[in-house]
């Protein structure tokens, strides 16, 4: 996790900048010009500086985030929690925006960016932003599951696609977890609540993400590869409800499979089925209920895909402890 120990003394740096972006970025050339261009433009009114930390690419990604004015921090090593964490390390500003090399600020946000600002500046600890929202031309699958989650209410957790905290809670907190691969803002979100933090998903801070999964085969890998956040330990597999959800998937194909294939089990058949359409029933329900009705049919299907992506990930873990095991000579 970030150790405020390696922090530089800030105590002769004057004016602090209200605000610090921390943008983490890998062969990201054809996006973090955009980006760069965004906050420039929305958070003019305001002192702050910007901070990309790459993480190794190949491309042009440093030069030309160096060319457009933010400071620039090579951590060609390390997970993306360690990335941001590193970010951290130097940053100055009251409030962390940690925000994607592939997103945009828009004018939405900068309207309601000081209420938040007055919130995070409010004694009770608050981690807030948004869900990020796919551009206004978009495909199918970003219409009805990416632009109905981004305003979802009643928010247990807030991606690092868009987080707003402020640097001294981020510290108290010890910032993310660099063990993890996937999953450090879920992680950290969760340790923010126990603290007696609140998240707070604020839609009307609107930001667009310009690289979400636009079609079944990229939603089910990015689901795969989320769901390795999951698989750290025992405890978080059993304390993650998408977990679970991606074992009952398993369990329902299971007896499906029995039914279809051993003799005298047929009526495990109906019984898979039944867990299936309760699974993707009951989680379309508690994620898309106030969507429209169609986005609510549709996003009922996609949840197929997105249990499918997450319980590919097991064979990640099958994989990992394999690789792990003792050969015999």
């Amino acid at each position: 996790m970030c150790d405020p120990g390696q922090l530089p003394d800030l105590a002769d740096v004057d004016p602090a900048p209200e605000l610090s972006f921390i943008i983490p970025a890998l062969n990201e050339a054809d996006n973090i010009v955009r980006t760069l261009a965004s906050i420039e433009r929305e958070a003019a009114a305001y002192r702050h500086e910007v901070i990309v930390v790459d993480n190794g690419s190949t491309d042009a990604t440093a030069q030309l985030a160096q060319e457009a004015g933010a400071k620039v921090l090579l951590l060609p090593a390390g997970t993306i929690a360690a990335v941001r964490n590193h970010g951290v390390r130097y940053a100055r500003g009251r409030v962390l925006v940690f925000l994607d090399a592939d997103a945009s600020l828009t004018s939405d946000w900068r309207e309601h960016l000081p209420a938040s600002l007055i919130a995070l500046a409010a004694t009770k600890p608050l981690v807030t932003g948004s869900h990020c929202s796919p551009p206004d031309h978009c495909s199918w699958i970003e219409h009805h599951w990416f632009r109905e989650f981004a305003v979802e209410q009643n928010a247990r957790h807030l991606g690092t696609g868009h987080m707003l905290i402020p640097r001294d809670f981020f510290l108290q907190m010890g910032g993310f977890d660099e063990r993890l691969e996937t999953g450090e803002d879920y992680e950290f979100c969760q340790r923010a609540r126990a603290a007696g933090g609140e998240i707070v998903n604020n839609p009307q801070l609107r930001v667009v993400h310009h690289n979400f999964p636009r079609t079944l085969r990229q939603f089910i890998r990015r689901e795969a590869w989320h769901g390795r956040g999951d698989l750290r330990s025992l405890r978080a597999f059993l304390q993650s409800k998408v977990a679970l959800g991606a074992s009952a998937f398993l369990v329902a194909h299971g007896l499906v499979l029995a039914g279809l294939l051993l003799p005298g089990v047929a009526s495990l058949l109906p019984l898979g089925l039944l867990l299936l359409i309760l699974l993707l029933a009951a989680s379309t329900w508690k994620k898309y209920r106030y969507a429209p009705w169609r986005s609510r049919f549709v996003n009922g299907g996609l949840f197929y895909a997105y249990y499918l992506g997450r319980s590919a990930s097991l064979l990640y873990l099958f994989q990992r402890r394999s690789a792990r095991a003792p050969r015999l000579a």
